[in-house]
């Protein structure tokens, strides 16, 4: 998937969004929240697995910070809610 389908929108201390493609993401740090609308992250969020449109975003948000991010989710997994709209 190229960079250029990836944006991200608002990004600060507690949360970020943005959209790949036409699919939304919404990551709140503070709760521990991941909102995502694509089809296969519905099906999947339940078990909470990743979908590629969520590893790229991810992805963008640079390396310290999506480190940070993924080894949060990796060890409190239980912790994170994984939700669509």
């Amino acid at each position: 998937m190229e960079d250029s389908l990836v944006s991200v929108s608002g990004i600060d201390s507690d949360k970020v969004s943005g959209k790949v493609k036409d699919y939304t993401v919404l990551i709140d740090f503070k709760h521990r929240t991941i909102q995502h609308d694509c089809e296969d992250w519905r099906k999947n969020m339940d078990s909470k697995n990743m979908c590629k449109h969520l590893g790229k975003f991810i992805l963008r948000l640079g390396e310290e910070r999506a480190t940070r991010l993924l080894r949060d989710i990796l060890k409190n997994k239980d912790q994170w809610n994984f939700t669509a709209p």
